[in-house]
């Protein structure tokens, strides 16, 4: 990495690929039906790409981690130590390759290049950050860098109307390029938050958790993670993809955005959607199960309950430490959102 000082005292990184592409997009919004701008713009944002993913590729040297490495490291909420800053930097630059990755082998299109301006001016100011706490924290390059491309990082109220309104009409957006994906996408984030709690109270079987009055029990919604890291009943019976504990630390991630409302990088936005893709994806084979029956079932991912009926038991018993009144509602066991294997 390269470095420059336009004025004493003030350091910026030099990446002449990310300039190029700022300049060409500004080419291109004057000019957004000449062709040539458009492939202008199309080829200095391919070259950004190029230029982040050698860089990536020098830092990691070519290594893959698994999920269950980079997710406990990448969706930590509270960073205390300089070893946990810097294991966080390191998997947010794997992140970034794996999207840079994707976004170069399916989703770059020239034909599309109108609709990625969100898309560079995100990668243009969440990159800076990274890179600038990279070179000054991991490296050791500079003390310190300052970020040219600012960007918030928190969802305003504003934002949030803006962002209700864009989605509800979004039928009658006749052009994606005018639609702002920067303050829409990061809603996703409520999906996700909402997904991993269904597909958790899905696995273990439940519909809800009621109170002696019938009302659901609303601070027992998030259990089903906590109580699969936790119970040891859980470890010994229920096969996942990844480790339980994993999977909750994105729930925990997903769910802090509702109250935080803090922007995450688009690298991190895509990691854990990555994840949650190869979380859902269905056994290669079919699975024999308690009836006897082979089962494969694409709306769930390789959950497997040996010994469901002990599970369940546990389960209560976990509910009612947190809640002496409450009640769980069992789905019925069709609808239960894993394989189970052996009930008794």
């Amino acid at each position: 990495m390269n470095f420059k000082s336009p004025y004493p005292d003030h350091t910026i990184m030099d990446i002449p690929e990310r300039d190029n592409m700022l300049n060409a997009l500004n080419l291109f919004e004057k000019n957004k039906t000449g062709q040539a701008e458009q492939d202008q713009l199309f080829d200095a944002l391919n070259a950004y790409v190029g230029f982040l993913l050698n860089y990536c590729s020098a830092e990691l040297g070519g290594k893959t981690y698994s999920f269950d490495h980079v997710v406990p490291q990448l969706f930590e909420l509270e960073i205390k130590k300089e070893q946990q800053w810097k294991q966080y930097l390191k998997c947010s630059l794997y992140a970034l390759r794996c999207y840079l990755e994707c976004l170069r082998k399916y989703k770059l299109h020239r034909n599309n290049v109108r609709q990625y301006r969100s898309l560079i001016l995100m990668l243009a100011s969440d990159v800076e950050w990274l890179l600038a706490n990279y070179e000054v924290s991991c490296k050791k390059s500079v003390a310190q860098v300052e970020c040219t491309c600012g960007a918030t990082r928190q969802l305003s109220t504003s934002d949030l109307v803006f962002a209700m309104n864009e989605l509800f009409f979004i039928d009658d957006c006749d052009d994606l390029a005018s639609f702002d994906m920067r303050d829409v996408k990061p809603n996703f984030m409520f999906i996700v938050r909402q997904f991993l709690e269904t597909v958790g109270n899905n696995l273990i079987g439940f519909s809800r958790i009621v109170d002696d009055k019938k009302r659901p029990i609303h601070k027992l919604t998030q259990i089903s993670w906590e109580y699969l890291t936790q119970s040891t009943v859980a470890k010994q019976n229920v096969s996942l993809p990844f480790l339980a504990s994993t999977i909750h630390k994105v729930s925990q991630w997903a769910n802090s955005f509702v109250h935080a409302r803090h922007l995450h990088a688009c690298y991190i936005q895509f990691y854990a959607l990555d994840f949650i893709n190869h979380l859902m994806t269905a056994p290669k084979n079919h699975v024999r199960c308690h009836d006897g029956r082979n089962h494969y079932n694409i709306l769930y991912g390789d959950f497997r309950i040996e010994h469901y009926d002990a599970l369940k038991a546990d389960f209560e018993t976990f509910v009612k430490s947190k809640h002496p009144h409450a009640t769980v509602q069992w789905l019925p066991l069709d609808k239960v959102g894993a394989c189970i294997i052996s009930l008794p």
